[in-house]
């Protein structure tokens, strides 16, 4: 009998974590759009689908670019291909953290040296130092939605690699 009770609670648990949770939106007469778990007067029921928060799919983003310095003949031109691959966060995902950190794993193929360094932009601007290592930290980002893009610079100051860019949603909590 223990035991069907046990089998009976780990079903239970099975299903409720394939369950979408169900959220209310309105609009207020002021224009401002409203979320509540409860429902409210005039308010429309949108279903979220919860993915659990522990699994992180890692799908590189990869694009190339080839170094070819204007005026140069193609002969004196770098034969060598780079592509880096944005592999950590992934396009599009959420990610919490109060302190406004983001840890972005790049991939670079062929591996980089020779002065070759990585530069992490968000939103378009650089942000802190060039590295040389392929876990890249930035700290103290404002929450919301953040466009990543790495670039591979060799030691002449030229780009040339460029990872497609990303999207990420960062949360932070805020104090009311």
């Amino acid at each position: 009998m223990k035991y069907l009770f046990l089998l009976l609670g780990f079903c239970t648990l099975n299903l409720s974590a394939s369950q979408t949770d169900t959220v209310y939106r309105w609009v207020d007469k002021n224009g401002t759009v409203h979320y509540s778990d409860k429902k409210v007067a005039g308010a429309e029921k949108v279903s979220i689908q919860v993915s659990p928060s522990h699994k992180v799919p890692v799908t590189p983003v990869t694009t190339t670019a080839k170094n070819k310095p204007a005026g140069k003949p193609v002969a004196e031109q770098s034969k060598t291909q780079y592509r880096t691959s944005i592999t950590s966060p992934v396009h599009d995902s959420t990610l919490y953290d109060n302190n406004g950190n983001i840890s972005v794993s790049v991939d670079v193929k062929p591996e980089f040296g020779d002065g070759q360094t990585l530069q992490l932009l968000i939103d378009g601007t650089p942000v802190g130092e060039k590295h040389q290592s392929p876990t890249l930290l930035v700290t103290n980002i404002d929450r919301g939605s953040h466009n990543l893009q790495v670039q591979l610079i060799d030691k002449n100051g030229k780009i040339i690699a460029s990872s497609e860019i990303i999207t990420v949603h960062l949360r932070r909590a805020s104090v009311r």
